[in-house]
């Protein structure tokens, strides 16, 4: 297989599942707890080539709007925050975006 140009192998995977590179994460494995247990390498990775993880198009931003802080997942924070300004600190930033040790105008 060595031999085997990049356009076989790949026609090889993806019809017969022969030649496939090893892959760099299990998209199986933790798939229930995704969005907070996967890395963003994994999460990256999985939705582009298997389709798995991937961010939902959308989140009612405004259910539980009240409580974001302690009622919504991050991917919920990052999808509010980034599409309808809501769930974001004043600067714009996911309030778990803060680092103590950077310092930050108030």
């Amino acid at each position: 297989m060595k031999a085997w140009s990049k356009e076989k192998k790949d026609w090889c995977c993806d019809r017969k599942n022969i030649g496939c590179q090893a892959e760099p994460f299990d998209c199986n494995g933790g798939v229930q707890t995704w969005d907070e247990g996967w890395s963003r390498e994994k999460k990256h990775w999985c939705c582009d080539n298997r389709n798995i993880g991937c961010e939902p198009d959308t989140y009612d931003c405004d259910d539980g709007v009240s409580n974001w802080r302690e009622g919504w997942s991050t991917a919920k924070m990052d999808w509010c925050c980034k599409t309808s300004n809501k769930g974001c600190r004043e600067d714009g930033l996911r309030e778990d975006t803060r680092h103590e040790d950077v310092p930050v105008d108030d």
